[in-house]
């Protein structure tokens, strides 16, 4: 008959840091035996795991016995523990102290305990006791320590000895070498019912204050779990399949980065992002695992507890059951971004990716024992959208031939440079007297078809950029300055100073594009998400510019004054200025004047010409005939008008 198979061991040798692990076919339950000092302990190749020089030192381990708990909760209390260890045997005139091996639970250990005052800072003990082996646990239905002495053998000095209990319901077998050395005792430490956050400790520490108790000064070769009650066929066949050479389970480490991290361009940097690194042990070992950082950002900076990291340093420890732990990752200056990488023509701006790189290790005593592959983790940070400004050549020079003015002028250029031409901006060119028209050359840089219908907002683009005052349209920021370069300025006025007024918005919102203008131009060039790979706006801005457009007396004026009035007269009534209201309010209370004099005046005087000879003032005896058929004309007008409105 095959011995049984346990759920969870411990094979402490051969020497190998291996060993600390659970070498089980399923996930561990109780993972890793960690030393509290790793210098306490020693190995040797045939005994195992032993404090060097009876230092005092636990090996606990990393998970808690909660989930152990639990699994034998469904198998109704029901499990064994089997152990080697090999002790040493205090000389005959020593007065025997309690050694304990191993215990479930957590604190130290103290023989001096009242009978009914529990087993203190343990559950469950096994322990030496001067040549005998000791069994106590701590007993709910009386509420006291039960101390279970198996003085039917005596140890051996350094002679491996394997102890078997066998537990079923409430009722316990204790088996050595593979004999049953005491059967039936109606007394079983309940497993189901161990406290939270417990552990399981090899080498546990005792009460310094318990002149009685002292550490363990054997060795412990091998710890096995059962989820069952054991018959004495298969202790004896445990005991003869022996230690055995339980093979090293390997170590398959994997490292998770996260998605790329998304960071604003202007986001404090006081106010650093976490990211999460780190990975999993996908072999069903657990051994500490370790960050180690490969390479470090582009741009910005790595921190972990305050430090800065560096690549091929740092090694940060993955805090006990977890998979990974937070660095804070700092920004560069607000000039940096690497999203979106295409500008406004669908070019590539080959940004800099920002990323670095880092893989998951197991360690023991400064040793890797098995590493991942390294893996990438990428930081977008996103553009946020800044305002343009103008540098100051500002100038109009005007020079006269044959009695016509014509202009050269000096433009300023606007500066987008902090966000490399990734979205449009509305440009409005204006002046209150003139007229301004841009060169056929640059009008292809102009789009006045995008923004031209744009009835839900207060502002629309012109239809063309040809004889306005007012000329409005989109365009990329850099090609804003070569569309200026083409600018001309006709209708010229004597005597009347000019203003031409440059205003760029750029934006969202308000006197800018909205979100959605924005969006559509995006969706042109790029193949990217516009939700992830967007530029993020802060409002409005609106930047300034005026050039003065210098005025003059020149000869010839009624010229110029017609062809000021022709200008007025040719309507744009998309485009008026404030000379425009003032001129037609003026026009046409002047008409609506002359209009009324002639509807007063005309009617008496065609009435009176009517009986008048045009060759001559006729007679002092026609005038005064004529005088009285005006006057019965009036008297008659006046008696049909008095009779409408008696009607009325």
């Amino acid at each position: 008959m095959s011995a049984p198979k346990p759920f969870e061991q411990f094979t402490l040798t051969p020497c190998h840091p291996l060993r600390l692990a659970a070498s089980t076919n399923n996930e561990s339950l109780i993972g890793l035996l960690q030393p509290t000092d790793a210098s306490s302990f020693a190995c040797d190749e045939s005994t195992g795991f032993q404090l060097n020089s009876h230092q005092i030192a636990t090996l606990r381990s990393s998970k808690t016995l909660d989930a152990l708990r639990e699994h034998l909760l469904a198998r109704q209390n029901e499990w064994s523990l089997s152990t080697w260890v090999t002790a040493q045997l205090p000389l005959g005139d020593e007065i025997p102290m309690l050694q304990p091996i191993l215990t479930f639970g957590s604190g130290s250990v103290s023989r001096l305990l009242q009978s009914d005052a529990g087993c203190g800072g343990y559950f469950m003990m096994v322990a030496q006791l001067g040549a005998h082996l000791v069994f106590a646990f701590d007993d709910y239905s009386t509420h006291s320590c039960r101390m279970i002495r198996m003085g039917q053998y005596d140890l051996q000095h350094n002679v491996p000895v394997s102890l078997t209990i066998s537990t079923s319901g409430s009722m316990t077998n204790l088996f050595i070498q593979g004999k049953l050395v005491m059967e039936n005792v109606p007394f079983a430490a309940d497993l189901t019912r161990l406290p939270s956050n417990q552990s399981l400790q090899l080498f546990p520490q005792v009460d310094t204050a318990d002149a009685t108790s002292q550490p363990f000064q054997g060795s412990i070769m091998q710890v096995s779990l059962f989820d069952e009650s054991l018959t004495s066929k298969q202790v004896q066949g445990i005991f003869e399949e022996g230690i055995g050479e339980a093979a090293v389970v390997p170590l398959y480490l994997e490292a998770h980065p996260s998605d790329a991290v998304m960071i604003e361009q202007d986001a404090p940097i006081s106010k650093p992002t976490l990211i999460w690194v780190g990975g999993s042990n996908t072999s069903t070992v657990t051994l500490p695992l370790f960050v180690d950082i490969e390479s470090i950002p582009t741009k910005g900076e790595l921190y972990s507890g305050g430090a800065k990291l560096l690549a091929d340093v740092n090694s940060l420890p993955i805090p006990v059951n977890t998979t990974g732990l937070w660095v804070e990752y700092r920004r560069p200056s607000e000039t940096y971004f690497t999203k979106p990488s295409v500008n406004a023509y669908g070019e590539s701006l080959d940004l800099p990716e920002e990323s670095f790189q880092y893989r998951v290790v197991a360690q023991w005593e400064q040793r890797v024992l098995a590493a991942s592959k390294p893996v990438t983790q990428t930081v977008e940070i996103q553009n946020v959208n800044h305002a343009p400004t103008w540098t100051n050549i500002n100038e109009a020079i005007m020079t006269i031939a044959d009695g016509i003015p014509s202009y050269n002028f000096s433009f300023p250029t606007l500066m987008d440079e902090a966000d490399l031409d990734l979205n449009r901006v509305r440009v409005d060119i204006s002046v209150q007297q003139g007229r301004i028209s841009l060169q056929n050359e640059s009008l292809h840089l102009a789009d006045f078809d995008f923004c031209n219908m744009r009835s839900f907002s207060a502002w629309q683009c012109t239809k063309d950029g040809m004889s306005r005052k007012r000329i409005s349209f989109v365009a990329v920021p850099s090609d804003v300055s070569t569309i200026l370069a083409g600018l001309a300025y006709k209708g010229f006025v004597p005597g009347n100073e000019d203003t031409l007024v440059m205003d760029v918005y750029d934006g969202v919102g308000d006197q800018c594009l909205d979100g959605h203008e924005h969006e559509i131009w995006r969706n042109k060039w790029r193949q990217e998400s516009s939700f992830k790979f967007s530029t993020v706006f802060r409002g409005c801005y609106h930047v300034q510019t005026k050039i003065t457009i210098p005025s003059t007396n020149l000869s010839g004026g009624n010229q110029s004054g017609s062809s000021s009035w022709l200008s007025y007269m040719n309507l744009d009534f998309k485009n008026f200025g404030s000379a425009d209201v003032v001129f037609w309010i003026v026009f046409l209370a002047v008409c609506y004047c002359l209009f009324n004099c002639m509807r007063d005046c005309c009617p008496n005087c065609l009435a009176r010409g009517a009986r008048v000879d045009p060759d001559n003032h006729g007679s002092e005896e026609q005038r005064q005939d004529s005088d009285q058929a005006i006057k019965a004309e009036i008297k008659e007008d006046s008696s049909r008008q008095n009779g409408a409105e008696e009607l009325v």
